[in-house]
Parts: C-alpha cells; structure tokens; sequence
C-alpha cells in the first residue's frame, strides 16, 4: 500500500484535495490517500492522527491555490511533509495558478500544473512508488486516459460553481526577475552551489526567454536601443541557468535560439531606422 498524504487550506483547496482524494485510487488501486476534511489550521496543532498518518507517509500532495498559497499553514504543513519524505516526494498541485506565481519556500518543490501531462508525471511518480503493485507503462497509460477525462470534469465544475475567475499575475515580471537575478548572484558568489544541485524548472527559463522576447518587441515598436540591453541581459541570465545548474539544454534551447535571432533582427532594424538619408 501507497500512502498518499493530501494538504488543503481553505475551501476552494478542500474540495480540490477531496477530488483528488476519491479519484486517484480510480487510476492506482494500491495508493491510499489521506484527507483530513476538517480545516485544521482553526486548531492550534495536530492531532495525534495526523501525526500518525504522516509518518506513514510515502508521497505528499500540497493542493494550492491563489487564496492559500501564501496561509502560514499550508507552508506550515508542506515544511513538514518535505522533513519527514524529502523534498523529491512532495509535489504541489497548482489549480488556477502558474508555476511563476510562486515565491519563498514553495518554489523549493516540485509543481504541477493542474494539465493532462504534467498531472500524469505525478501520477507516475506516485506509480513508482507502488513497489510490486507498480503498473507497467502501458497498462499505467491506458488507466490513466481512461480515468483523467472524470477528474477534469470534477475540477472544472468546481472552478464554475466558485465563479473562479483568472486574475492578474499574482507576481509581476519584475519581482521574478529580481528574483532570478538574486539566485544568479548567489551562484556566482558560491561556485560549489552547482555541485549542491540547485534546480530551476525548464518553465522558469521559457518564463525568461519569453519575457526577453516582448521586451525586445518593445524596443522595435519604440525604436529603442536601450531597451535591448535587459532583454540581452535575459537571455544570458537564463544561459547561465541552463549551462551551470540542472536544465536540460533540449528542452530550451530552442526557445533560446529563437529569441537570440529575433534580439539581433530588432537590432538590425532599430539601426536601419536610424540610418540618415543623402
């Protein structure tokens, strides 16, 4: 048996984690979920249950949302899920966020964005853990594809029912990007912080990469050189991710080349702009 550990805070988190709750046993029938469905952050500390249930732990699942993401509790009970299962078993699921919505100790954690495919990684994860009730990939696959359309209808309602509507980025690109550029500093002081394994999700160098490319549009609409130089700025602060930390270089590399060419395009029309006719 797989233990499943569920961390909620608020409503619209709760009934997201008692979705989750009921559903993955559909997919994987040796994971065992545990859901407490009170909130126990009204409490002063956990029961002697709870604790219990913990220790018994094999993966923990962190549901979060843009009302709780930042609730003393939920990073309260992330903290001590990642103590006791390290942080490799513990995985926030993002329902209605991004993973650049996330600031302070929660970007420490694996994310999953509430999608087919990158719900099926977790899933997956969960699998491996299974031991001798492990499914093999193709029986795991067909599960899976069979079972995904229940959840995603059960989640979209609940978005519906709330009214959930998208609000405005929750972090604008400035504080990510003094916050990459914080963690660049860092790794340059300390040269051993690569033999640590740091890791930046692929996701946070696109983030970088893209907001390097409408920077660059700016600077073509305006005509201004002076904007192409943080745009340059990003995509070698996102280079030096890729090449000294753990990124895989396919999985962007692309992206990069696209914005380097589109950067040296710009360039080349902001100085014919500027050239003066005879």
């Amino acid at each position: 048996m797989t233990n499943v550990f569920i961390s909620w805070s608020g409503e619209l988190s709760k009934q997201f984690a008692e979705e989750l709750r009921k559903w993955i046993p559909s997919v994987l029938q040796f994971a065992k979920p545990y859901f407490t469905p009170n909130d126990i952050e009204k409490g002063t500390k956990w029961s002697a249950e709870i604790s219990q249930k913990l220790s018994e732990t094999n993966v923990g699942i962190v549901c979060l949302t843009r009302e709780n993401f930042e609730r003393p509790w939920i990073l309260f009970e992330a903290g001590a899920l990642s103590k006791d299962l390290g942080k490799s078993k513990v995985c926030s699921v993002l329902f209605g966020m991004e993973p650049t919505d996330l600031s302070g100790p929660l970007t420490t954690f694996q994310t999953t964005s509430f999608e087919r495919s990158d719900f099926k990684k977790l899933m997956s994860s969960i699998n491996d853990e299974g031991g001798e009730n492990k499914l093999d990939k193709d029986t795991f696959d067909n599960v899976f594809d069979m079972w995904w359309p229940h959840l995603e209808k059960s989640i979209k309602k609940i978005f519906e029912s709330k009214d959930v509507e998208k609000k405005e980025d929750l972090r604008s690109d400035r504080e990510i990007l003094e916050e990459i550029l914080s963690l660049t500093r860092i790794s340059a002081r300390n040269p051993s912080s690569k033999s640590r394994g740091h890791h930046v999700s692929p996701g946070a160098i696109d983030h970088l990469l893209s907001v390097s490319f409408s920077v660059g549009k700016e600077a073509m609409n305006h005509k201004d050189y002076d904007l192409l130089s943080p745009a340059r700025e990003l995509v070698e602060i996102a280079d030096y991710f890729i090449s000294t930390l753990q990124i895989p270089e396919s999985t962007v590399s692309r992206r990069m080349d696209e914005v380097t060419t589109f950067l040296a395009e710009v360039e080349s029309k902001i100085a014919d702009s500027d050239e003066i006719p005879f």
